[in-house]
Protein backbone atom coordinates (compact mmCIF):
# COMPACT_ATOMS: atom_id res chain seq x y z
CA UNK A 1 0.00 0.00 0.00
CA UNK A 2 3.09 2.59 0.78
CA UNK A 3 4.53 2.12 -2.49
CA UNK A 4 0.56 2.74 -4.18
CA UNK A 5 0.13 6.01 -1.74
CA UNK A 6 3.54 7.18 -3.13
CA UNK A 7 3.12 6.14 -7.18
CA UNK A 8 -0.26 7.96 -6.64
CA UNK A 9 0.77 10.79 -5.36
CA UNK A 10 3.51 11.40 -7.98
CA UNK A 11 1.34 11.18 -10.52
CA UNK A 12 -0.98 13.54 -9.16
CA UNK A 13 1.70 15.86 -9.07
CA UNK A 14 2.30 15.34 -13.13
CA UNK A 15 0.65 16.93 -15.99
CA UNK A 16 -0.55 14.46 -18.26
CA UNK A 17 -0.28 14.99 -22.42
CA UNK A 18 -2.34 13.60 -24.91
CA UNK A 19 -0.51 12.20 -27.61
CA UNK A 20 -2.73 10.52 -29.79
CA UNK A 21 -5.33 12.12 -32.85
CA UNK A 22 -8.84 11.48 -32.37
CA UNK A 23 -10.44 8.20 -34.40
CA UNK A 24 -12.95 9.93 -36.75
CA UNK A 25 -14.36 9.25 -39.91
CA UNK A 26 -12.20 10.82 -43.05
CA UNK A 27 -8.75 11.11 -40.63
CA UNK A 28 -5.45 10.56 -42.61
CA UNK A 29 -4.65 7.02 -43.43
CA UNK A 30 -2.12 5.13 -45.32
CA UNK A 31 -3.46 5.11 -49.27
CA UNK A 32 -3.96 1.86 -49.93
CA UNK A 33 -5.43 0.43 -46.57
CA UNK A 34 -9.66 0.32 -45.79
CA UNK A 35 -11.13 3.84 -44.17
CA UNK A 36 -12.39 4.00 -40.89
CA UNK A 37 -16.12 4.26 -40.54
CA UNK A 38 -18.53 4.75 -37.41
CA UNK A 39 -22.22 3.74 -37.76
CA UNK A 40 -24.87 4.23 -35.52
CA UNK A 41 -26.03 0.72 -34.43
CA UNK A 42 -28.47 1.19 -31.55
CA UNK A 43 -29.86 4.57 -30.20
CA UNK A 44 -32.59 5.91 -27.69
CA UNK A 45 -33.45 8.36 -29.97
CA UNK A 46 -34.98 5.72 -32.25
CA UNK A 47 -36.52 3.81 -29.73
CA UNK A 48 -33.65 1.55 -28.20
CA UNK A 49 -32.45 0.86 -24.36
CA UNK A 50 -28.93 2.39 -25.28
CA UNK A 51 -27.04 4.24 -28.09
CA UNK A 52 -23.56 2.38 -29.60
CA UNK A 53 -22.03 1.83 -32.98
CA UNK A 54 -20.19 -0.25 -34.73
CA UNK A 55 -16.63 0.54 -35.71
CA UNK A 56 -14.54 -0.54 -39.19
CA UNK A 57 -11.24 0.13 -38.13
CA UNK A 58 -7.87 -0.67 -39.48
CA UNK A 59 -5.36 -2.00 -36.99
CA UNK A 60 -2.98 0.80 -38.37
CA UNK A 61 -5.53 3.64 -38.16
CA UNK A 62 -4.70 6.86 -36.09
CA UNK A 63 -2.14 6.69 -33.67
CA UNK A 64 -1.02 2.81 -33.38
CA UNK A 65 1.68 0.63 -32.58
CA UNK A 66 3.60 -1.58 -35.08
CA UNK A 67 4.51 -5.15 -33.65
CA UNK A 68 7.83 -6.66 -34.87
CA UNK A 69 5.70 -9.03 -37.02
CA UNK A 70 4.15 -6.03 -39.60
CA UNK A 71 7.50 -6.93 -41.16
CA UNK A 72 9.03 -9.88 -39.82
CA UNK A 73 7.84 -12.86 -41.39
CA UNK A 74 9.64 -15.48 -39.15
CA UNK A 75 12.18 -16.15 -36.70
CA UNK A 76 12.52 -14.67 -33.23
CA UNK A 77 11.24 -11.54 -34.02
CA UNK A 78 7.64 -12.90 -35.27
CA UNK A 79 6.01 -11.57 -32.67
CA UNK A 80 2.18 -9.97 -32.68
CA UNK A 81 0.82 -7.22 -30.92
CA UNK A 82 -0.75 -9.29 -27.89
CA UNK A 83 2.39 -11.17 -27.55
CA UNK A 84 4.45 -8.25 -26.95
CA UNK A 85 5.28 -7.78 -22.88
CA UNK A 86 2.86 -4.81 -21.01
CA UNK A 87 6.17 -3.50 -19.25
CA UNK A 88 7.64 -2.22 -22.79
CA UNK A 89 4.68 0.13 -23.59
CA UNK A 90 5.99 2.13 -21.18
CA UNK A 91 8.82 4.11 -19.71
CA UNK A 92 10.92 7.23 -19.66
CA UNK A 93 10.83 9.17 -22.54
CA UNK A 94 13.09 11.78 -24.94
CA UNK A 95 11.92 13.76 -27.69
CA UNK A 96 13.99 14.65 -29.72
CA UNK A 97 13.03 18.04 -32.11
CA UNK A 98 13.49 17.30 -35.82
CA UNK A 99 10.98 19.89 -37.46
CA UNK A 100 14.35 21.63 -39.06
CA UNK A 101 14.72 18.46 -41.40
CA UNK A 102 11.46 19.25 -43.32
CA UNK A 103 9.73 17.32 -45.93
CA UNK A 104 11.09 14.21 -47.54
CA UNK A 105 14.10 14.83 -45.65
CA UNK A 106 15.86 11.94 -43.44
CA UNK A 107 16.98 11.58 -39.56
CA UNK A 108 20.45 10.66 -39.56
CA UNK A 109 22.56 9.06 -36.74
CA UNK A 110 24.39 12.36 -36.70
CA UNK A 111 21.37 14.26 -35.80
CA UNK A 112 20.73 12.00 -33.17
CA UNK A 113 24.45 12.44 -31.86
CA UNK A 114 24.33 16.22 -32.26
CA UNK A 115 20.86 16.01 -30.08
CA UNK A 116 22.55 13.83 -27.41
CA UNK A 117 25.39 16.16 -27.47
CA UNK A 118 23.39 19.07 -26.51
CA UNK A 119 20.92 17.28 -24.31
CA UNK A 120 22.37 14.61 -22.62
CA UNK A 121 22.73 10.89 -23.62
CA UNK A 122 20.05 8.40 -24.79
CA UNK A 123 19.63 5.53 -22.10
CA UNK A 124 18.65 1.95 -22.15
CA UNK A 125 15.08 1.17 -22.28
CA UNK A 126 14.49 5.35 -23.06
CA UNK A 127 11.26 5.31 -25.60
CA UNK A 128 12.47 7.95 -28.21
CA UNK A 129 9.70 10.09 -29.91
CA UNK A 130 10.80 12.02 -33.06
CA UNK A 131 8.66 15.26 -33.75
CA UNK A 132 9.14 16.38 -37.17
CA UNK A 133 6.60 18.74 -36.72
CA UNK A 134 4.30 16.81 -38.95
CA UNK A 135 0.90 16.76 -36.60
CA UNK A 136 0.22 20.20 -37.75
CA UNK A 137 -0.58 18.74 -41.01
CA UNK A 138 -3.35 16.07 -39.69
CA UNK A 139 -6.50 17.22 -41.34
CA UNK A 140 -9.41 15.13 -42.56
CA UNK A 141 -10.38 14.51 -46.25
CA UNK A 142 -10.18 16.29 -48.33
CA UNK A 143 -7.62 18.20 -46.96
CA UNK A 144 -5.16 15.19 -45.61
CA UNK A 145 -3.12 15.81 -49.07
CA UNK A 146 -0.31 17.15 -47.18
CA UNK A 147 -0.40 14.54 -44.54
CA UNK A 148 -0.34 11.44 -46.26
CA UNK A 149 2.88 12.76 -49.11
CA UNK A 150 6.14 13.36 -48.52
CA UNK A 151 6.52 13.44 -44.96
CA UNK A 152 10.13 13.11 -43.55
CA UNK A 153 11.35 9.96 -41.54
CA UNK A 154 13.87 8.10 -39.71
CA UNK A 155 17.40 6.93 -41.96
CA UNK A 156 18.57 3.77 -41.85
CA UNK A 157 21.86 5.10 -40.00
CA UNK A 158 19.54 6.56 -37.27
CA UNK A 159 17.35 3.20 -36.79
CA UNK A 160 20.81 1.47 -36.15
CA UNK A 161 22.02 3.93 -33.56
CA UNK A 162 18.89 3.39 -31.74
CA UNK A 163 19.19 -0.31 -31.95
CA UNK A 164 22.41 -0.02 -30.50
CA UNK A 165 21.29 2.17 -27.66
CA UNK A 166 18.92 -0.56 -26.77
CA UNK A 167 15.99 1.95 -27.12
CA UNK A 168 12.58 0.33 -26.19
CA UNK A 169 9.92 2.08 -28.58
CA UNK A 170 10.32 4.69 -31.26
CA UNK A 171 7.61 7.16 -32.08
CA UNK A 172 7.33 9.30 -34.55
CA UNK A 173 4.50 12.08 -35.43
CA UNK A 174 4.44 10.99 -39.24
CA UNK A 175 2.44 8.37 -41.06
CA UNK A 176 5.06 6.18 -41.02
CA UNK A 177 8.89 6.18 -39.13
CA UNK A 178 10.54 5.61 -42.99
CA UNK A 179 10.18 8.62 -45.24
CA UNK A 180 7.94 9.08 -47.49
CA UNK A 181 8.88 7.24 -51.37
CA UNK A 182 11.77 5.65 -48.91
CA UNK A 183 12.31 1.81 -50.54
CA UNK A 184 12.49 -1.08 -48.46
CA UNK A 185 11.26 0.33 -45.39
CA UNK A 186 14.42 0.09 -43.85
CA UNK A 187 13.93 1.79 -40.17
CA UNK A 188 10.92 -0.56 -40.06
CA UNK A 189 13.14 -3.58 -40.97
CA UNK A 190 16.00 -2.50 -38.72
CA UNK A 191 13.42 -1.44 -35.79
CA UNK A 192 11.44 -4.44 -35.85
CA UNK A 193 13.99 -6.91 -36.77
CA UNK A 194 15.44 -5.86 -32.73
CA UNK A 195 11.62 -6.55 -31.52
CA UNK A 196 11.53 -2.53 -30.78
CA UNK A 197 8.09 -1.62 -31.74
CA UNK A 198 7.24 1.65 -33.97
CA UNK A 199 3.96 4.11 -33.35
CA UNK A 200 3.16 6.35 -35.48
CA UNK A 201 0.96 9.37 -35.90
CA UNK A 202 1.59 10.70 -32.86
CA UNK A 203 0.33 14.36 -32.08
CA UNK A 204 1.37 17.28 -29.34
CA UNK A 205 4.95 16.33 -29.29
CA UNK A 206 6.11 19.69 -29.18
CA UNK A 207 4.33 20.14 -25.95
CA UNK A 208 6.81 17.72 -24.04
CA UNK A 209 9.66 19.32 -22.40
CA UNK A 210 13.04 17.11 -23.38
CA UNK A 211 12.13 14.12 -21.23
CA UNK A 212 9.07 12.38 -19.74
CA UNK A 213 7.00 9.44 -18.72
CA UNK A 214 5.29 7.68 -21.57
CA UNK A 215 2.75 5.23 -21.75
CA UNK A 216 0.98 4.02 -24.80
CA UNK A 217 -1.22 0.33 -24.71
CA UNK A 218 -2.50 -1.79 -27.57
CA UNK A 219 -5.78 -3.74 -27.67
CA UNK A 220 -4.83 -7.27 -26.97
CA UNK A 221 -5.68 -8.56 -30.73
CA UNK A 222 -4.39 -12.04 -31.59
CA UNK A 223 -1.88 -12.35 -33.83
CA UNK A 224 -2.18 -8.33 -34.46
CA UNK A 225 -0.01 -6.92 -37.16
CA UNK A 226 -0.40 -3.48 -35.06
CA UNK A 227 -3.37 -1.33 -32.75
CA UNK A 228 -4.59 1.43 -32.24
CA UNK A 229 -3.35 3.23 -28.87
CA UNK A 230 -4.19 5.93 -26.71
CA UNK A 231 -1.37 7.25 -26.11
CA UNK A 232 0.11 9.49 -23.08
CA UNK A 233 2.81 11.28 -21.00
CA UNK A 234 3.47 12.32 -18.01
CA UNK A 235 5.58 15.86 -17.36
CA UNK A 236 6.52 17.83 -14.70
CA UNK A 237 4.11 20.88 -14.02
Amino acid sequence: MKNISLLTELLEKMEVVELSHKLEEHMPIWPTHSRFYKTLWHSYLHGDAATDYQLLINEHHGTHIDSPAHFMKDGEAHVWIDEIPLKNFWGPCVVIDASFIGANGTLTDQHVKDWEEKNGDICKNDIVLVSFGWAKFWKKRPDSYQFTHDWPGIGASAAQYLVEKKIKMLGVDTLAADGYGIEGDPAHHILLSKKIPIIENLNNLDLIPLRGYFMAHPLPITKGSASPVRAIAFIER
